[in-house]
């Protein structure tokens, strides 16, 4: 067993493929996704996408082995050349970056727990370049994502162990700017976000991640009761939900994605756009190389980023 664990590297990736005819979350096996992330050290994962101008953009956390301490990147998937660029950064940090269009404005709301509040970012240069905009909740809520039904915009957060669900206050251009607290639902190791909402026709899905046996189980695809939602009646900050109801209605596993050369062993974040869906991938490399990565290559990484950390306060 040792001797396993030993040549045993894990890691998080990203993988994309083309849209179909049949979302992803409706097939029992996927053969089609390519890895577009091959960082095998540190973190690349919640992956969100987001189109302008008829081209899509990935946002997603990167995160290195010294720390763990994630940012925000963007790669132009339409262009074959692209290189992921940082976007955001912050001294706290930084991961599933839910990314919006509002009122002719682009948005994104990373989730920033450790700077205790649900922030709202603006693009001042549309993918590269964001500002603080303002702070839409002080909790130390994750993977926080906004869902438009009925005429009322909702909040879907995550915050010890429990999903909350909060109704926003809007201002004039209709973006999010006070969230009042409708309903904490029981504590669950199946209902954390992952991803952005999926409309259908008239029916409504809400990714949730799946982490019973292990964090990255599955991605539940969960349909919302938007009749018994749209009952709701907020009463500053009390509770005003009549019974929030959502129903498992898919599941992506990780057994049932097959891509050469990768063994993969979870998932916990699936979005899309009109053009691409992707996902995240916890994967395991298992060769004698990974002996000299754990020995050489991730040690010389954490130094190197140990030595522009220091080079920066200097």
């Amino acid at each position: 067993m040792k001797r396993k664990t030993l040549f045993r590297y894990k890691y998080w990736t990203i993988a994309c493929r083309k849209r179909g005819t049949q979302p992803l979350y409706r097939q029992e096996q996927v053969t089609d996704l390519t890895v577009i992330l091959r960082a095998r050290s540190g973190i690349q994962a919640d992956p969100f996408l987001i189109g302008k101008d008829g081209k899509s953009y990935l946002f997603y956390e990167t995160a290195g082995p010294v720390t763990g301490k994630g940012k925000i990147a963007c790669l132009a998937l339409d262009d074959a050349h692209a290189k992921p660029r940082i976007v955001l950064k912050e001294p706290f940090h930084l991961s599933y970056p839910y990314v919006f269009f509002c009122a002719g404005q682009y948005y994104m709301m990373p989730e920033s727990r450790q700077n205790h509040k649900v922030m709202l970012y603006r693009a001042k240069q549309f993918p590269w370049e964001w500002e603080p905009c303002r702070e839409l909740l002080g909790e130390d809520a994750v993977d926080s994502t906004l869902f438009e039904c009925g005429g009322s915009r909702y909040l879907f957060t995550y915050r010890d162990g429990a999903l909350e669900i909060y109704e926003c206050e809007t201002d004039a251009q209709g973006l999010p700017e006070k969230a009042l607290l409708l309903e904490r639902l029981s504590k669950s190791k199946r209902a954390r976000p992952a991803g952005a909402l999926i409309r259908e026709g008239d029916r409504y899905y809400r990714p949730a991640q799946l982490c019973e046996n292990f964090y990255g189980e599955a991605v539940l695809i969960n349909e919302i009761d938007t009749e018994m939602l749209q009952k709701s009646v907020s009463r500053k900050g009390q509770s005003g939900l009549e019974g929030y109801r959502e129903q498992e209605r898919f599941r992506i596993q990780a057994s049932g994605i097959r891509i050469s050369g990768l063994h993969v062993l979870g998932i916990h974040t699936y979005n899309a756009d009109e053009r691409y869906e992707v996902v995240d991938l916890y994967c395991a490399q298992y060769s004698p190389w990974v002996l000299v990565k754990k020995c050489c290559y991730i040690p010389l990484q954490c130094m190197y980023e140990l030595w522009r950390k220091r080079s920066r306060r200097s």
